[in-house]
């Protein structure tokens, strides 16, 4: 295997330049270039794109699927993201270089300028400074030829002269002196090495560092090899062809004879830049004003080209790539890629005029024509397989000029009956006979037994049939009326302000109609029209189309404005992604199979699968005009057999299905990492990544390897499977200062269109400093523990002794408040009793006793208590405010409650607390009333404290204080607040509160008190 890149006769770089350069010039004569096949729209790369220069030399892809070109200025790595660019700054040993050749073993070698050799392998640029072997290397001006044997023996051959060979191991062997005349390359041959020569008279070959003989006379070689040679792949021939020339010769390496005729016949003007091979496709010939493309199977057959590829730059070399895309190289206007057509011109062959705008198919009415086909410049084709037909020639007048942009066809229901419609133009025709002309533009139009639903600009009109008139005196009616609107410039009375755009019948016999908001259902019975409430879909919808599954299930397509949605009959809906369709205007679309969905778009063909079960849209690629189409704006997309139509703003073409199948399988390769840099420095990568704990930083540099999206590629990353995805457009990942630990780099490439790669993951470990080893720290924190532990079990040990102490202080505290307590109390219930037998009222007297004694008896039970359950402080209290009630001639009534959310037997509470309180406010608040009293005592929960209102409806505390002005503090008043102050030191933790509120009615005078008290729920 071996190329080479040959000038004319001259033997300096300008001299070369300049060549290229004069044959660009060259006009071509009597010979006519046509391009055969479906052209696509060429991406150019150049400086502005990365290119070091526009001069490019050659490309060559490499066995990791990097795409390498050799310039006047550098080579450069292509990944389908960026440009990266090597100069001799890098260890390249010139940067003009000419040609380039990877050898068995993966070694990238370069045909420089200056002769001197060198190569790339794993990352790194050898060159005679690294790599001492390349320093016994002489050639003479530059590199003419590069070629390998099976065992990775590397030949090169300069321009003016020197034939050098160096093996794997690096033994180097000069075969310069071997004939006396120039030598132009290498060849392996049945596993034999020979050298050429240009006198072409005899084969050298070279004995496996052995002994040089001749080969035999009657062999025969090459008459012209001044320029290109040139071993083919197929066919076994050696080929050689002058620069500047038409002349082409060739050796049969089976037979060793020169071929009496040259297996290529070509015009005496043709000028040949270079040669290339196809394994696949088979010669290209790249000639001053374009390339022409020789299959094998057509050499020694005098027959035409397969394609011929018309160029307005010089090219200097072509290549295609293993996805089918060619490329160009050219001296001066940078880099030409030609996409891979996945399609081809709408029947070439056929007496067709004008181009396809629409297709009907009319299987289901049981004609005999497969298909209806409509063209620009009017006329209607019937197809099938047995033939076509010409049926109808409409006639586009001057006012009908635009009709061809945007005309459709629609069935009638009449059977042989249509409808052509446009903006600037409409058509009732009797399919093979007449025709009405109507001049209003419509958007849409159809007809059913009903009537016409008829859509313009303003609005949509529904024509009702009359039931005694037949489907053409109907159809006259409808034409007549506008007709006569159209030439009196009579407004046509739109009924429905709604643009409907798309109508679909359901087997229930239901119109579903698409309008510029959505999705609506339409009456045919009444006219009218209704738009869906609640629906999802909000946006224009253009098209509507039903599909049944394999399993049964009936779903409805619908596209539109940034829409592609899925309803089923059971109203599942399906939606798909904004952001894969935000920037689409769905036009047509088309399911093949119960999978891939094929969607219209004003910016290409999208391939998307669906999956019905789990409500997703999958993005699977898209054809547009970088592939052949003519017009990225799709109208129409129509499955016809094995193939699919697609129709154009600016023509149609047909793709096989199984292209497009095996198209829509290509998936975005997963990105690789190019470079890994620690601290700045780089290094080599290995599949685990192990840091010193003192780095600072680590980088990674990514190669998308994905020449479809051609840099609309984004990466992500994420450190661990459980961290969301980061986005960049960078190539490159810089992590800083990454704590000590185990992380999983993830990275994948993306899509503009959301198609994501497969993930590549990177195992990375930032190692401990020593103090960092968790044994170490667990010792640690042992000891640690253990310190902690005797000097906390100390601690509470202590705590424990003085709460206990304080605790038992605290009660014999309360104690003693209780002691001073009760005999207050005491002496109040005696002084009461006291007045009744002063006022010789025995009865009460005796009645007041009896339940003060029971109340005493509470009392007492309730004296070497601390807490008392609340059931037994409210029968101490229901005791005391009875004789209260009894002392004051029931001039007062009372009222006590209890939240249900309190347990009576289970809530504790201090003894004795409200017994003061209810005191002050019967004897101070209610006894001076002149009118009849109110006592209300409540216990609420609220949250994790019970709540306790006592209220009167008293004379206030400023008119008590007048009536009975004291000397000092409530003794009583003291004691209870006292005994709080001491149950908040130990019981209650400082949350228990008293607070007394003035009541007041509407005009501010005084209307009572009331006791709020706050203390947190104590469970026996």
């Amino acid at each position: 295997m071996h190329y080479s890149f040959a000038r004319f006769s001259y033997s300096t770089r300008y001299s070369l330049v300049l060549h290229f350069m004069v044959l660009s010039l060259l006009q071509v004569s009597g010979f006519s270039v046509r391009a055969y096949g479906q052209s696509v729209a060429p991406i150019q790369f150049g400086v502005k794109d990365g290119l070091p220069s526009d001069v490019v030399y050659f490309v060559l892809e490499d066995r990791q699927g990097f795409l390498w070109f050799s310039t006047d200025k550098g080579v450069v790595r292509y990944d389908g993201f960026e440009f990266e660019v090597f100069t001799k700054a890098d260890g390249l040993t010139d940067n003009e270089v000419f040609s380039m050749v990877e050898d068995n073993q993966g070694r990238i070698w370069f045909g420089t300028y200056n002769g001197i050799p060198g190569f790339f392998y794993q990352g790194q640029f050898y060159n005679p400074e690294n790599y001492p072997p390349l320093a016994e290397i002489e050639l003479q001006e530059y590199i003419l030829h590069i070629s390998y044997d099976q065992e990775g023996t590397v030949f090169l051959t300069g321009f003016g002269g020197g034939v050098y060979s160096i093996s794997t191991e690096g033994e180097v062997r000069d075969y310069s002196k071997l004939y006396p005349g120039r030598m132009i390359g290498a060849l392996e041959l049945d596993g034999q090495n020979y050298l050429i020569t240009n006198q072409l008279k005899n084969l050298l070959p070279i004995q496996p560092f052995d002994s040089v003989g001749l080969v035999p006379n009657q062999f025969e070689f090459i008459k012209n090899a001044g320029g290109k040679v040139l071993r083919t792949v197929q066919n076994s021939l050696f080929l050689s062809v002058g620069i500047g020339s038409n002349n082409i010769t060739a050796w049969d390496l089976e037979s060793k004879y020169i071929m009496s005729e040259s297996p290529i016949q070509l015009p005496d003007s043709a000028k040949i830049l270079n040669i290339a091979q196809d394994s696949v496709r088979g010669l290209l010939l790249i000639e001053n004003n374009g390339i022409y493309e020789y299959g094998w199977e057509t050499l020694y057959t005098g027959a035409p080209p397969t394609r011929v590829i018309p160029l307005s730059y010089t090219p200097s070399f072509a290549y295609y790539d293993l996805r089918g895309d060619l490329w160009i190289t050219t001296l001066g206007d940078g880099i030409i890629l030609l996409k891979q057509s996945l399609v081809k011109p709408f029947s070439d062959t056929l007496p067709f005029q004008g181009q396809l705008v629409d297709v009907l198919s009319r299987t289901h009415e049981g004609a005999s024509e497969d298909l209806l086909l409509l063209f620009s410049n009017g006329d209607i084709w019937s197809w099938n397989q047995q033939g076509i037909q010409l049926k109808n020639q409409l006639e586009f007048s001057d006012w009908l000029s635009g009709l061809y942009r945007n005309a459709r066809l629609n069935r009638s229901w009449s059977p042989n009956h249509y409808w052509v419609y446009g903006e600037n133009g409409l058509f009732h025709v009797d399919l093979g006979a007449q025709v009405d002309s109507i001049a209003n533009g419509a958007f849409y139009i159809r007809d059913s037994p009903r009537g016409i639903l008829f859509t313009s600009a303003p609005g949509s009109l529904f024509w009702p049939f009359s039931e005694g008139l037949s489907y053409q005196q109907n159809i006259d009616e409808f034409v007549a009326y506008l007709k006569t609107a159209s030439r009196k410039g009579v407004p046509i009375d739109f009924k429905i302000k709604t643009k409907i755009g798309a109508v679909l019948s359901t087997q229930d016999g239901s119109l579903f109609a698409g309008y510029q908001h959505g999705i609506g259902l339409f009456d045919e019975e009444i006219g009218q029209f209704y738009p869906r409430e609640n629906s999802v879909i909000k946006t224009r919808v253009t098209t509507l189309k039903t599909i049944t599954l394999k399993n049964g299930d009936s779903w409805m397509l619908a596209g539109g404005d940034a829409l592609l949605a899925a309803i089923s009959t059971q109203q599942d809906t399906i939606m798909a992604d904004l952001e894969l369709i935000q920037n689409y205007k769905v036009s047509d679309l088309v399911l093949v199979g119960d999978t891939l969905l094929l969607a219209g778009t004003d910016d290409g063909l999208l391939k998307l699968s669906v999956d019905f079960q789990a409500k997703r849209f999958f993005f699977q690629g898209k054809i547009s005009d970088l592939v052949g189409l003519p017009s990225p704006k799709v109208e129409e997309v129509h499955l016809v057999q094995d193939s699919i139509w697609i129709i154009t703003q600016k023509g149609a073409v047909t793709a096989s299905l199984d292209n497009l199948l095996n198209a829509s399988n290509q998936k975005l390769k997963t990105p690789k990492i190019m470079g890994l840099w620690i601290d700045e420095i780089p290094v080599d990568f290995d599949t685990d990544i192990e840091l010193a704990p003192d780095f600072y930083s680590i980088r990674f540099k990514l190669a998308s390897l994905d020449f479809e999206n051609l840099g609309q590629v984004v990466f992500q990353y994420r450190l661990g499977a459980q961290s969301p995805w980061l986005t960049t457009n960078s190539n490159q990942l810089q992590f800083p200062d990454l704590n000590s630990g185990t992380y999983s780099l993830q990275v994948r490439s993306v899509a503009f269109n959301g198609q994501y790669s497969e993930v590549l993951s990177i195992p990375i470990t930032v190692l401990r400093y020593w103090w960092q080893w968790p044994w170490l720290w667990l010792l640690l924190g042992l000891s640690v523990g253990l310190l902690v532990l005797g000097i906390v079990r100390i601690r509470n040990r202590r705590l424990n002794e003085k709460a206990k102490a304080e605790l038992k202080m605290a009660q014999m505290e309360l104690t003693a408040l209780k002691a001073q307590m009760n005999p207050h109390f005491i002496f109040n219930a005696l002084s009461s009793i006291q007045r009744f037998i002063l006022a010789s009222d025995t009865r009460s007297a005796n009645e007041y006793l009896t339940k003060y004694s029971r109340l005493t008896r509470l009392v007492l039970n309730h004296s070497d208590k601390t807490l008392v359950p609340l059931e037994d402080e409210i029968q101490l209290l229901e005791n005391y405010i009875a004789l209260e009630c009894l002392r004051l001639s029931h001039r007062f009534t009372y009222e006590i409650t209890v939240d249900d959310a309190l347990d009576p037997k289970r809530v504790e509470l201090p003894a004795l607390l409200l017994q003061i309180f209810i005191e002050n406010a019967v004897w101070h608040g209610l006894s001076p009333l002149d009118t009849p009293g109110h006592l209300q005592l409540s216990f609420k929960k609220v949250a994790s404290n019970m709540l306790i209102l006592l209220k009167d409806n008293g004379i206030g505390r400023q008119a008590a204080g007048e009536r009975n002005p004291r000397k000092g503090e409530s003794r009583g008043g003291k004691l209870v607040l006292d005994k709080l102050t001491m149950l908040n030191e130990t019981v209650y933790q400082h949350q228990a509160s008293i607070d007394t509120v003035d009541l007041f009615d509407p005009g501010q005078e005084p209307a009572g008190t009331e006791v709020r008290i706050l203390i947190p729920i104590v469970h026996a």
